[in-house]
């Protein structure tokens, strides 16, 4: 069983990171082993994620699941869990790619660890914040959502968007400071990033 006190740990030490305070980074373990604990912290998130990956299996079942000769059903359900699974992992995967790849050009590969490391455990907020918000789309069929609260769960959507913008933002102005250009790039990769994978999502889902 994982130690709870992992997360509250690192969670206190990105809240002093997004204050400025850079005693936060003492928290953050930059060594190989730290480096690859760190990638537990995707760990937490399952809860949400699953939640998340539910609401959308229904809505592509149209909401009832248990239709249909079983066999089949059953063959369904495990490609749809193959795809979706094989999405998230490229989700999580390919920000940290490209941005070790372009460490070098931004001038912020000695600080490469330190940007992995903490935006690994950045995501015990970013992601459970990013598919509470997006569960609305596949909890229901939008079509049968009238006009009012679409537009409530899409600006639920943009508020997030600006919550993780301002709160990347924060930690990297503590943990790269210098050029705010390079720290608006490294931040474009991180959250950008995920956009490349619309190809391959539109592929999984046909």
């Amino acid at each position: 069983m994982l130690p709870f006190s992992q997360p509250k740990r690192h969670l206190a030490g990105l809240l002093l990171l997004v204050r400025g305070d850079a005693r936060g980074l003492s928290v953050f373990d930059i060594s190989d082993e730290g480096l690859a604990r760190s990638f537990s912290a995707y760990l937490w998130t399952l809860p949400v994620i699953a939640f998340y990956g539910i609401g959308s299996w229904l809505v592509e079942r149209g909401g009832t699941p248990g239709l249909g000769h079983p066999a089949a059903a059953m063959g369904g359900s495990l490609s749809f869990a193959f795809k979706f699974l094989l999405n998230e992992a490229a989700g999580i995967v390919l920000p940290i790619l490209l941005l070790s790849l372009a460490s070098p050009l931004l001038t912020v590969r000695v600080l490469l660890r330190t940007l992995i490391v903490t935006w690994n455990w950045s995501a015990l907020v970013y992601l459970p914040l990013v598919h509470l918000v997006a569960a609305p789309f596949f909890l229901m069929n939008l079509q049968t959502w009238n006009l009012a609260s679409l537009a409530v769960v899409v600006l639920a959507l943009i508020g997030a968007g600006v919550a993780l913008f301002a709160l990347q933002w924060h930690l990297l102005t503590t943990v790269v400071g210098g050029d705010s250009r390079i720290r608006l790039l490294i931040l474009l990769i991180l959250l950008l990033s995920p956009l490349a994978m619309l190809p391959l999502r539109t592929h999984l889902s046909s």
